[in-house]
């Protein structure tokens, strides 16, 4: 451990007073209940600097805060405001209670006088010294009203407080005037807390953390993760966590696993984090100002680089969303990290990783245009090219609630949210604008488009009922009336929501099947329920968990016969997809929790995934089959005629690319049309195939730009 300054005076109990001690601009802030004397330390120069004096005053304040504007310090119910000199004291408010808490944001100041059984504001304008809005909200803690923290980027306030196994959390909201608004509370039940108060809103405020060491996502208050109890955090490069824990400094990465700790042999009454060290105070009535200081080099934490994005490799984690992408790459949405994974078949790693703002309430995928869709509790809906070199949230549209779901639909995104007892089904362009708008009593749970009926299919089970629903959506993004088509039922409606090739049925998680068009049940379904399922090489076939362990299972003929095919001895069977049109995925969560991946081809058998559009072993086979034929040309007019010349969709499944030039023109069908012209043995020519004649090609490819180091040419 490198010690760069160390005080030796012997660390001396002074319990009895109040100490603050704050951070504004780089300097930090040390108030003292018993003097006036306000300590200052560089944090970046890691040296004192002179201490001021608040002015007609004896004593310190018992609660203090400080911004760019000023020094706010309350002396039990009464608040004054100072210059940051310690001078021009000005009166702002008595209380009805003790202020707990003083926050600011730009020109408003907070003041939080709560008290056991109520949650109570006042703001006051900085420009006037007046007050503008007060709020009382009724509420039960079970000790003691929590220390909110503040996320001025969207205004809102959260607070826990915590006692055996719950965690009470609230949050409301104030618009920039400085007027209160809406509140929320919810009991968080994850487990014995200890005793507990105080709150710190991350940096980027997708996340804040309790002092019983949890930590909830600000956009659902949805549970992210646990740590050790926090005594106090600060951040490197605002992004990397420094956590006191009792006598031990703890480095964390950005998905909450431990770098590095020091023992500092001491509790620390508060830790600074610089550009090059960790600054750690300890109250000492010997010492010149009050405090030993202790500097221990970052290096000794060894910290995580707070730009690289997650690695999930080795990742234990259970995916809130799942996806498969047009290039074949599996895409897995993560509450808890804040992220999406992106794993590669190809080569069974992980590719890349995406931050996000927050925790996602809903995930969607246009495989059209390579693009992820995350909607937000706030109602915010962002989208994520996945093209871009550098893939990061862009702001798309605002629902005027919060998302409770989210679907690609064709051309268009549908979204659901809440509005007073109803549910609002909207259809949106790509471009953010709103088509259609439809309301529903029910709720449902998931939504799931269907291309061939051009319909939104929904389940939902709940204790009330169990139902399926479809909701088609025209050519112009309308919600066609009748809007919906219900099917209502004691059990068996609910998710996954999967349609079978050519989607004339549909399988639910029950292992009901229905009429896609009728929703009406069919005579035949599945033995058992189910977790996923995919319609694959002409049958079902499903991943269930069963006495504790993964099962994929296969579905043959009208009649569904169950034949198990593969089981893992330990695990949690998570999803099933396809990939390609003749190799599936198989999801399971390990024992240790870290999600595992296997691929199957259509016999259910381990198997790769290629990765290019030119077949090394014979170029001229476009199929893959060990025959050259013009069944290997039909393939290839129908890829460049559906995706153009620079191909990501079925990437792997044909081999288009004959000269392996990177593009798919008609250019490369010439090749293979030579090729089957040229060749006179039967084992490359079937019996009775004539000469291949290329003239009606270039009726169909009339428009189609030639590339500019080739031409055309006729087969020999």
């Amino acid at each position: 451990m490198t010690i760069k300054k160390l005080g030796y005076e012997r660390l001396e109990s002074r319990l009895a007073l109040t100490v603050s001690i704050l951070e504004s601009e780089d300097i930090g802030y040390f108030f003292d209940s018993e003097s006036n004397i306000v300590q200052r330390y560089d944090i970046q120069a890691e040296t004192w600097i002179h201490a001021i004096a608040l002015e007609n005053t004896l004593a310190g304040p018992q609660v203090a805060h400080v911004d760019a504007d000023g020094i706010y310090a309350s002396f039990g119910q009464t608040v004054y405001r100072y210059a940051l000199d310690g001078s021009s004291k000005t009166h702002l408010i008595n209380s009805q209670s003790s202020v707990i808490s003083i926050h600011s944001d730009g020109d408003l100041l907070m003041i939080d006088y709560s008290s056991s059984n109520q949650t109570r504001f006042v703001s006051i304008s900085k420009s006037s010294n007046y007050a503008v809005d007060s709020m009382v909200k009724s509420n039960y803690y079970y000790n003691t009203p929590p220390i909110f923290a503040i996320a001025s980027g969207s205004n809102t306030f959260y607070g826990a407080s915590s006692s055996f196994s719950t965690l009470q959390l609230s949050t409301f909201t104030y618009d920039q005037s400085g007027k209160f608004s809406q509140s929320y509370s919810t009991i968080s039940n994850y487990g014995d807390y200890p005793a507990g108060v105080r709150s710190w809103v991350f940096p980027d405020e997708s996340k804040f953390i309790h002092s019983s060491g949890t930590i909830f996502a600000t956009s659902d208050l949805r549970l992210v993760n646990r740590i050790a109890p926090v005594d106090d955090i600060d951040y490197l490069q605002s992004e990397i966590p420094f956590v006191v824990q009792g006598n031990q400094i703890t480095a964390y990465s950005k998905a909450f696993l431990p770098t590095g700790m020091v023992d500092l042999g001491r509790k620390p009454i508060k830790i600074f984090v610089g550009s090059t060290d960790v600054v750690a105070f300890f109250l000492d009535s010997l010492a010149p100002r009050g405090y030993q200081v202790q500097i221990i080099s970052l290096s000794d934490f060894h910290p995580a680089d707070p730009n690289l994005p997650i690695d999930p490799t080795g990742l234990a984690y259970t995916p809130d969303w799942t996806g498969v992408s047009n290039q074949a790459r599996v895409l897995l949405m993560s509450k808890s990290h804040q992220n999406i994974f992106i794993w590669n078949p190809m080569t069974s790693t992980y590719e890349r990783s995406i931050g996000l703002l927050g925790s996602p309430n809903a995930v969607a995928y246009d495989r059209a245009e390579d693009l992820i869709y995350v909607a937000y509790e706030s109602g915010l809906i962002y989208k994520i090219d996945l093209q871009d070199p550098q893939p990061h949230e862009v702001p798309f549209y605002r629902l005027p609630g919060k998302a409770l779901a989210i679907a690609t639909a064709g051309e268009f995104v549908f979204a659901v949210n809440p509005s007073y007892y109803r549910y609002e089904h909207r259809v949106i362009s790509r471009d953010g604008y709103l088509l259609s708008l439809k309301d529903h009593y029910e709720q449902y749970t998931e939504f799931v488009w269907d291309s061939v009926n051009q319909a939104i299919y929904a389940s939902r089970g709940n204790s009330y009922s169990t139902g399926l629903m479809w909701e088609s959506i025209d050519a112009m993004g309308n919600l066609l009336s009748p809007p919906h088509s219900y099917y209502f039922e004691g059990t068996g409606a609910f998710r996954p929501v999967r349609f079978n090739d050519g989607s004339k049925s549909i399988l639910l998680g029950s292992g009901l099947v229905f009429d896609a068009k009728t929703l009406k049940p069919t005579l035949y379904t599945l033995a058992n329920s189910i977790t996923d399922a995919v319609w694959f090489a002409g049958r079902w076939v499903t991943i269930r968990n069963i006495v504790g362990v993964p099962q994929l299972q296969q579905w043959l003929g009208q009649t569904f016969e169950p034949i198990d095919v593969l089981q893992w001895p330990s695990g949690t069977g998570y999803s099933v997809q396809a990939i390609t049109s003749n190799r599936i995925v198989i999801t399971v969560i390990t024992s240790q929790g870290v999600p595992s991946f296997l691929i199957l081809d259509e016999n259910l058998q381990p198997a790769k995934v290629n990765n290019t559009w030119h077949n090394y072993d014979a170029p001229m086979d476009v199929d893959d089959d060990e025959f050259v034929s013009p069944l290997d040309i039909l393939i290839m007019i129908d890829q460049i005629n559906l995706y153009g010349s620079r191909q990501i969709i079925n990437v792997g499944e044909h081999y288009c690319d004959a000269d392996n030039d990177g593009v798919i023109t008609p250019l490369d069908i010439l090749d293979v049309i030579d090729w089957i012209n040229l060749q006179k043995s039967s084992e490359s020519k079937p019996n009775g195939e004539s000469e291949f004649n290329t003239d009606f090609l270039f009726a169909v490819f009339d428009d189609w730009p030639m590339a500019p180091n080739k031409r055309l040419k006729k087969p020999l």
